[in-house]
């Protein structure tokens, strides 16, 4: 897997299956992911189907939620880090890059999407965004109300702006197209719902090209849970109706998925203990 510069990505449509966009996990969330290791070492030693599947889920996300935005974890509500933006940035780098790039959408005098479903990230988006552009984001989830209508207004304003949208949430009909840079903040389980998402933007009336951008968060000792997403999904992507929901999610952690295996996920033997990085 190719490693992309961001002076290669600016500004380009698509990679391809072998570059992958990649950002470095800081040592803040390093420690914060070990938590979600040993609930794996944990969910392997449960003899109970069930059990064992929900406790390996809630440690699939948490690593999720570790690598998206390490202040925003499950069960837990988004608070500024302490030490104020520079140190919150320099432990999110995810976060940090998505600023970056944004302020060369804004320079550029263009609309931007950022996808994610999780609750909690989409209020660090929020926030950061109000504090770092000035602007106030719509927000829509499933279950907003009247979802193209702020569409609607979030398309009529001029120039620069942005919008967060669930994944789940981007379903057939919503028509995005005053936005042209496409941003998966967070990854869909499934393939189809992705790039579902992503049409969102291409529907009929856009007139500029569109870019879309994947951030995966990478470690130099060890494959971190976006990367087996990544390569799970790209490998998904190619099969016709193949799905990560949580149904299917929750099926192949109770060890009768068809899809993919655990495995796939965390690496290794899924009842045996993952490895810790040090």
């Amino acid at each position: 897997m190719r490693r992309v510069s961001d002076k290669e990505l600016q500004f380009k449509p698509a990679l391809s299956e072998e570059e992958r966009l990649e950002i470095s996990l800081t040592e803040h969330q390093r420690l914060l992911y070990k938590g979600g290791l040993k609930k794996l070492q944990d969910a392997a030693n449960e003899s109970n189907g069930r059990k064992r599947a929900q406790l390996s889920f809630g440690a699939l996300h948490l690593m999720k939620a570790v690598c998206a935005e390490p202040y925003c974890l499950p069960g837990t509500k988004f608070l500024m880090d302490r030490g104020g933006r520079d140190v919150h940035l320099s432990n999110s780098p995810k976060l940090r890059w998505l600023l970056t790039r944004l302020e060369e959408v804004r320079q550029a005098g263009e609309k931007a999407i950022v996808f994610t479903e999780l609750r909690e990230a989409q209020a660090a988006l929020y926030y950061f965004l109000k504090e770092t552009f000035g602007l106030k984001p719509f927000i829509i989830n499933g279950d907003s109300q009247g979802r193209q209508a702020y569409i609607d207004k979030f398309s009529a304003k001029d120039g620069f702006d942005i919008i967060i949208l669930s994944t789940l949430a981007a379903g057939a009909g919503l028509n995005v197209t005053a936005a042209n840079h496409v941003f998966h903040f967070t990854r869909a389980w499934n393939p189809a719902k992705e790039s579902q998402a992503t049409d969102r933007a291409f529907r009929i009336g856009q007139d500029k090209d569109v870019f879309v951008y994947c951030p995966t968060v990478v470690a130099d000792d060890f494959s971190t849970f976006e990367v087996r997403l990544d390569q799970l999904l790209k490998r998904k992507a190619g099969l016709a109706g193949a799905t990560l929901d949580d149904g299917s999610l929750a099926a192949l952690l109770n060890g009768s998925g068809k899809d993919a295996t655990l495995s796939e996920l965390v690496g290794g033997n899924e009842r045996k203990r993952p490895a810790i990085p040090h």
